[in-house]
């Protein structure tokens, strides 16, 4: 059966709120003009759009600063709460909102208070920094700022096998790190 629809509009359906959208605004308490904005930040901190079944969203980074643009065009809100749940991310990622949260209090002069959840580790702690006040639940696990640097070694499995790796370098310490062999007392001092 072959249906032919000629001068109808199909209608625009749209399963998820765009970005531009106003923030949407609850009463939790009082009758106050001044506004509080709760901004959770939930996951990995990335600014690589976020892959699902049926479509794809912005990023953690996009959403965030797009969320603190709209509420600095509102001159009600004076302060900012973001309840940080996070693993940490990318270094790149969480500088960018570290930097744009550290931009939206210079402008708006409102106060940003971070509550830790479960979880804030990494760039999720890092993004708490610029925060006026930081306030950790009990069970909150938290730290572990730049403090981790995984290198695999494979040197003795190389030998084993009969492979070397051959560097030619511009720098002392430019190949430092590499997991062809051990590092040095003085790369281990530098890392």
């Amino acid at each position: 059966m072959l249906f032919l629809f000629i001068g109808c509009a199909a209608p625009k359906i749209r399963l998820f709120p765009s970005q531009a959208d106003p923030l949407k605004e609850f009463t939790l308490e009082g009758k106050a003009d001044p506004k509080i904005l709760v901004l959770p930040v939930r996951g990995v901190i990335s600014d690589a759009p976020r892959e699902g079944i049926i479509r794809t969203r912005p990023s953690l980074v996009q959403e965030i600063v797009s969320q603190l643009r709209l509420a600095e065009d509102d001159k009600k809100v004076k302060a900012v709460v973001l309840k940080v749940d996070s693993p940490g991310g990318s270094v790149t990622a969480s500088d960018i909102l570290f930097n744009e949260i550290l931009a939206f209090k210079e402008r708006t002069g409102a106060k940003v208070i971070v509550t830790m959840m479960g979880l804030a580790a990494s760039g999720g702690y890092y993004i708490s920094l610029p925060a006026d006040y930081i306030v950790a639940h009990p069970t909150t696990l938290t730290g572990s700022i730049g403090v981790i640097f995984l290198r695999t070694k494979v040197a003795g499995l190389m030998e084993k096998i009969g492979v070397g790796v051959e560097v030619n370098k511009s720098g002392i310490n430019k190949d430092m790190g590499m997991p062809y062999r051990s590092a040095t007392a003085q790369e281990n001092e530098i890392l």
